[in-house]
């Protein structure tokens, strides 16, 4: 190898610090945890409705595909991914959707981290354990809730660096709109404007307007949300398992009492966001998730987890380690309970 390449590359490397070489490694183990073959029973619909809309015959919004309820219709707030699913489809077929699955949840790794400075084992262990929670859904390749994932930790990034770049809150309105034409959790975007910076909740708002279906996108939420009951149909929509029902209740009623009493910032609003989210966790499976990531968020924004982060490198490690273990321990052994098998 030439001097100065070898040279060059030994500075590149001396830059990589610890936090950084963690990071790349996550990255990498993310990347690896997601290589998985397709396996969402909806994938061929999601193909047919992708293939479809290309061809220009409309946006999917008519079942035309099963003899389950013919003809009905329903507003495709999903079209987006189904455009991207088809078209990587066509251009790289099953391999072709393997690769983008490990790719969609490596950004959302990569955007989650870069939300928060510092703390690498701690993010790191929020991750993992929103992926062990969420792996009923996760485990089945790609699918439209993980562009929910990463738009969500787009939305937190987004947040922590407005207080030093305010214009990045322009940003929001855009990222509600892509938001709200690849999936329905959109709505968690407007709660999270809602509390973190009300001044662009009517701009997000009519952002998400801009689809092919207007204000019926808010109607099918709704209907979701408190319509048909849904925890009887699919598997996503029931309420956690016992023990991870307990953890959320117990873990987010000390998060927001500690908000309200310990915390340095905005302790109502933080608490409040919380609860809200434990709610939406407590209800379906599908959001337990995103309690977890907005749990640590706001933890380490705040800067209230002293005990975990001081002492020395070692400690912080085997926490994070042993923290991890026992979170799958949690969701995975009694008798993997957590198996959300299909979705809408």
């Amino acid at each position: 190898m030439p001097p100065n390449i070898s040279c060059s590359l030994g500075k590149r490397l001396n830059k990589l610090t610890p936090n950084k070489l963690v990071a790349l490694a996550l990255c990498v183990l993310v990347f690896a945890l997601f290589f998985l073959p397709p396996r969402d029973p909806d994938l061929g619909w999601q193909l047919r409705c992708g293939q479809e809309i290309l061809l220009g015959k409309g946006f999917c919004s008519q079942n035309h595909f099963s003899a389950l309820l013919p003809n009905y219709s329903w507003p495709n707030h999903h079209w987006l991914y189904q455009i991207m699913a088809f078209s990587t489809y066509q251009a790289g077929g099953f391999w072709g959707l393997t690769v983008l699955n490990a790719v969609v949840m490596s950004l959302g790794f990569i955007v989650f981290y870069l939300a928060i400075k510092g703390h690498s084992w701690e993010k790191a262990a929020a991750f993992l354990f929103s992926v062990f929670v969420g792996w009923g859904t996760f485990g089945l390749g790609l699918r439209s809730q993980e562009l929910g994932v990463v738009y969500f930790c787009l939305m937190l990034l987004i947040v922590a660096k407005a207080s030093e770049r305010p214009r990045l809150k322009l940003l929001l309105p855009l990222v509600m709109l892509v938001w709200a034409n690849s999936h329905g959790s959109f709505t968690l975007g407007l709660v999270l404007i809602a509390f973190f910076t009300p001044v662009m909740l009517v701009p997000a708002i009519l952002a998400t307007l801009i689809n092919p279906h207007g204000f019926q996108i808010y109607q099918e939420v709704w209907r979701h949300f408190a319509g048909v009951d849904l925890s009887q149909l699919i598997a996503e929509w029931t309420p956690p398992v016992p023990g991870v029902f307990a953890l959320i209740a117990l873990f987010s009623c000390w998060l927001a009492i500690y908000f309200l009493t310990v915390g340095k910032t905005n302790r109502l609003r933080n608490a409040l966001l919380i609860g809200a989210f434990a709610l939406l966790a407590l209800k379906a499976n599908r959001h337990v998730p995103y309690v977890f990531l907005l749990a640590v968020f706001l933890i380490l924004q705040q800067k209230i987890a002293g005990d975990f982060s001081a002492g020395s490198e070692k400690i912080r490690r085997a926490g994070c380690t042993r923290a991890i273990f026992c979170m799958a321990d949690i969701v995975w052994l009694p008798d993997k309970t957590v198996q959300l098998s299909r979705t809408v």
